[in-house]
């Protein structure tokens, strides 16, 4: 964990963005791992508190809202919406990238579509 978090802080000093966009963590079966998100974004979240940067969380359904809608899937399988932000940023931007790449992107669009 306190590797990640130091890359994490690396990452950020190297690129210096003005604004973090992040997905809020879900409950899920497996309560290590929530543990572990809730830590990284909490660290995440202090960072950016020290550093005077621009923090904003997202909750998958709110993020997925600002998003192409007529295309996302209508029921509430993970597997459905792993081939829809992959098929968004496939479409949108010319990349071929694994589902929380896809996500990623799609969470900082979000943000701007919130404002556009």
């Amino acid at each position: 964990m306190k590797e990640m978090v130091s890359q994490l802080y690396k990452i950020i000093e190297t690129e210096k963005p003005d604004i973090i966009v992040t997905e809020m963590t879900v409950v899920t079966r497996n309560a290590q791992a929530q543990r572990n998100l809730t830590m990284i974004l909490s660290a995440i979240y202090g960072y950016c508190v020290e550093k005077d940067i621009w923090y904003h969380s997202y909750r998958p359904t709110e993020w997925r809202s600002l998003i192409d809608t007529d295309r996302m899937p209508k029921g509430r399988k993970r597997e459905e919406y792993k081939e829809w932000s992959i098929s968004i940023i496939k479409e949108k931007y010319g990349i071929d990238a694994n589902d929380d790449v896809c996500d990623a992107i799609l969470i900082g669009q979000a943000y701007v579509n919130k404002f556009t």
